[in-house]
């Protein structure tokens, strides 16, 4: 896949660059048999075909947490394998994080926030002449953030159901997505 307009290109020339100075990092944990068993949980997970391109950057950090770049990178801490009890629950986030990056949540996040942060300039520049204006500004700013998080809480919830039936597919229990929760 190759970027296909000026904002991905953009995103992903960010994300490149970021890429680059993570694969010197020394919080990037190297250990050749931890990283070929993610990367094997990642392609049973969503497919050989589909995790060909993907690069998984195992990252030295207690949170629990893992990430997709619009790029092809995958962000995968270590405090995940602290949280996950099995196999398909470390699946289970792969699979979410692979959904993102598969619906291109990144892309539309930063259009979305793009577009807002547009409207929020132009709001913070309405003079206040009175209070009505202000508080109207100030009202709609808020709005505006509020439906960012709202756009952003949606993404989440349709990589949450995407990861679904990528779990069944290779054969992990799919109600291992939500125990990683518990």
């Amino acid at each position: 896949y190759q970027p296909q307009d000026k904002d991905e290109r953009g995103l992903w020339m960010e994300v490149n660059e970021q890429e680059r100075l993570i694969k010197t990092s020394n919080f990037v944990m190297r250990d050749p048999g931890l990283n070929a068993y993610v990367r094997s949980v990642l392609c049973r997970t969503v497919g050989e075909a589909e995790c060909r391109d993907i690069r998984v950057y195992l990252i030295r950090t207690p949170e629990f947490n893992a990430q997709m770049a619009p790029n092809g990178m995958m962000l995968v801490n270590s405090g995940l394998f602290l949280r996950t009890r099995n196999e398909a629950q470390l699946a289970a986030v792969l699979g979410h994080e692979y959904t993102h990056y598969a619906h291109r949540h990144s892309l539309r996040s930063f259009r979305d926030v793009k577009s807002k942060a547009g409207m929020a300039a132009f709001m913070s520049a309405v003079p206040i002449v009175s209070y009505g204006a202000g508080a109207i500004a100030s009202i709609v700013q808020t709005g505006l953030i509020g439906s960012i998080y709202a756009f952003s809480r949606d993404m989440e919830r349709e990589a949450d159901a995407g990861s679904i039936p990528l779990l069944e597919r290779a054969g992990y229990d799919p109600g291992a997505a939500s125990r990683v929760w518990d």
